[in-house]
């Protein structure tokens, strides 16, 4: 196993299929199956609780994702943006960007770790207090994002943690 962490390292692994016979794989697509967990995911959300919580996620960002769901891929972390299909990698993309090319349409994934807190507690505070917990749900989405190397304005992501914490703190 490796890990690929330097600039450019995207574009050796664009054109790499395989080194030694083992196939190379960027574990950021949404198309990567991972194997299954040891034991299964502890205290996730019910599979109703769920699959209303990706609704209405679903609901909230019908043209920032091309798909949200609540998976398997994560043991700890609340959420992660994948990369669909052949989308171009958030490193080319910025290459791209800096060029002043035009730069293709994303269509990210979110998956979210339902057997996380935040998560678990965001499934409850929609129906709780549904203005409270877009901000939650922008949050996290956000954050994932950034992570990826996929937020194409960070402004954003400092606009909605300000926004969370006057709503949290100044009431």
């Amino acid at each position: 196993m490796a890990f690929f962490t330097d600039h450019g390292d995207e574009f050796v692994l664009d054109s790499l299929s395989s080194v030694d016979g083992k196939p190379v794989t960027m574990i950021d697509r949404a198309d990567v199956e991972l194997p299954a967990l040891e034991e299964e995911q502890k205290d996730a959300l019910p599979q109703e609780e769920a699959a209303a919580l990706e609704e209405w996620l679903k609901g909230l960002y019908p043209d920032k994702f091309s798909k949200v769901t609540l998976g398997k891929r994560l043991v700890s972390g609340a959420a992660v943006a994948l990369q669909s299909g052949n989308d171009m990698g958030p490193e080319m993309r910025a290459y791209m960007k800096a060029m002043g090319q035009e730069v293709p349409e994303s269509h990210p994934q979110l998956e979210l770790n339902p057997s996380n807190p935040l998560v678990k507690k965001l499934s409850a505070l929609r129906t709780e207090n549904p203005e409270l917990a877009q901000m939650v749900a922008d949050q996290i989405a956000n954050t994932a994002l950034l992570r990826a190397g996929m937020l194409d304005d960070p402004a954003v992501l400092a606009q909605s943690s300000q926004a969370l914490m006057e709503q949290l703190l100044l009431k």
